[in-house]
């Protein structure tokens, strides 16, 4: 596995899947806010009255949750975007770049390890 670090969750043989693909270890994130959703965010967000994250790049973002990782602690936690990795999707279509993420991750132990993260705009 490529860049495989120990897990704490026990996860795939004691490492961490790092693929944008793993579930495991993304949780909900690439499957609700990756990049082939465009469409079906901008739905979410007209329907719901409530702004959308979506990653531009599925694999640069998975990059930048496994260089964040080891400094996440247990639930909600924020960092900051490089430029051009994730946008976010207003009620009324317009499309923001995001300059940072939401990242929740789960207590050791969990069926995830991740529950999401996703591109944010934070004032």
């Amino acid at each position: 596995m490529h860049n495989a670090k120990p897990c704490v969750s026990g996860i795939i043989k004691g490492v961490i899947n790092w693929s944008s693909k793993s579930v495991k270890t993304f949780g909900h994130t690439f499957l609700k806010h990756g990049q082939n959703n465009f469409k079906k965010l901008q739905e979410v967000a007209r329907q719901k009255n409530i702004s959308q994250g979506i990653w531009k790049n599925d694999k640069e973002a998975a990059k930048l949750i496994e260089q964040n990782f080891n400094k996440l602690k247990v639930g909600e936690n924020i960092i900051d975007l490089p430029k051009g990795l994730g946008q976010v999707i207003k009620p009324d279509g317009s499309i923001v770049e995001a300059t940072k993420a939401i990242i929740i991750k789960n207590s050791d132990g969990s069926t995830n390890i991740l529950t999401t993260a996703y591109p944010k705009i934070i004032p």
